[in-house]
């Protein structure tokens, strides 16, 4: 019985050792909160016109294609609305990265937009 209260005490002992307070976690806080608009003029979404998607299988096949791509953090295809909606980093890749990886598995691209 006493292992078992030693043994619950060490780890309440090595616990509270590894919550050094909010400082820390703050200033990382801050420094995220004071990059943040700067990174925000980075990201853009924008609307592609996708042409030849028939079903969800296609939809699937366009979002895969364009995931892989380095700075996207969203893509929504929809063959209903011939739509591929994109929100990226235009730091990373551009509008005709994306457009590429569309047409590369089958699909044509016949315009975009920014949305707002």
């Amino acid at each position: 019985m006493k292992n078992y209260v030693i043994l619950i005490l060490a780890f309440f002992a090595l616990a509270a050792c590894n919550n050094t307070g909010t400082s820390s976690t703050d200033s990382t806080t801050i420094k995220m909160e004071a990059a943040a608009p700067a990174d925000m003029a980075k990201v853009e979404t924008i609307e592609f016109s996708v042409k030849g998607m028939t079903c969800t299988g296609c939809e699937n096949t366009v979002m895969k294609s364009v995931k892989k791509l380095d700075g996207i953090a969203e893509v929504v295809a929809s063959h209903e609305k011939e739509t591929a909606v994109v929100t990226f980093d235009t730091s990373l890749v551009s509008t005709s990265d994306i457009e590429k990886a569309i047409t590369d598995v089958g699909y044509d691209v016949v315009g975009f937009s920014k949305k707002e």
